[in-house]
């Protein structure tokens, strides 16, 4: 298992950026009914950024245990925030699915080498998809009927989500590249001497 340094932290942080960024670009509607986009697009960005320093940088032996755990603290703010009669065994449930979805995506479409040039664009339209299932599997836990405009927004949101976090995720893997690769230049300076 790889060792943790400080500078992985940016693999967390970029997403979180980026999933701020999208829920300042994209205004939600002050009457709309039902959980708020964007604490549920920071919570994706937590998870993601989490699972990502994990699988990628850590070597993800136990990366399904914690995606587990994860899905398990989400679902108590989640729970609180929705304020309904609902059990919080359906949301641990869709939360569960939802990040062994993310753990897919993080591993078998941004860090495969076939797909690299592509990988914000299809990530962000994969969790576009994702977002819109989610979001509408929870309106129908809490009984509320979907919008007659509800995939288009939504669609967009989670795509323009997704791809803010893909890019925050490509800066974050650019960044600990060149820090990796200056601190290889250093080491071998330093033998050389």
């Amino acid at each position: 298992m790889n060792r943790f340094r400080i500078q992985h932290i940016l693999i967390v942080v970029f997403p979180i950026l980026g999933a701020l960024v999208s829920g300042i670009l994209q205004k939600e509607d002050p009457a709309h009914s039902g959980p708020r986009l964007m604490h549920i697009g920071i919570f994706i960005s937590i998870y993601m950024g989490i699972m990502t320093l994990f699988l990628r940088y850590l070597g993800g032996k136990y990366s399904y245990y914690l995606g587990a755990f994860l899905a398990l603290i989400f679902s108590i703010p989640l729970h609180i925030a929705l304020s309904s009669p609902i059990s919080i065994f359906p949301i641990l449930l869709l939360n569960l699915a939802y990040g062994f979805v993310s753990i897919l995506m993080i591993r078998y479409l941004f860090y495969i080498k076939t797909l690299f040039r592509m990988r914000t664009l299809l990530l962000g339209a994969a969790g576009a998809l994702c977002f819109g299932f989610y979001l509408s599997a929870i309106y129908r836990m809490l009984s509320i009927p979907l919008p007659a405009d509800f995939w288009s927004p939504i669609l967009m949101y989670g795509l323009i989500l997704y791809v803010f976090m893909g890019f925050g995720m490509s800066m974050a893997d650019l960044m600990l590249l060149r820090i990796e690769v200056g601190q290889l230049r250093k080491g071998d300076e330093s033998t050389n001497d």
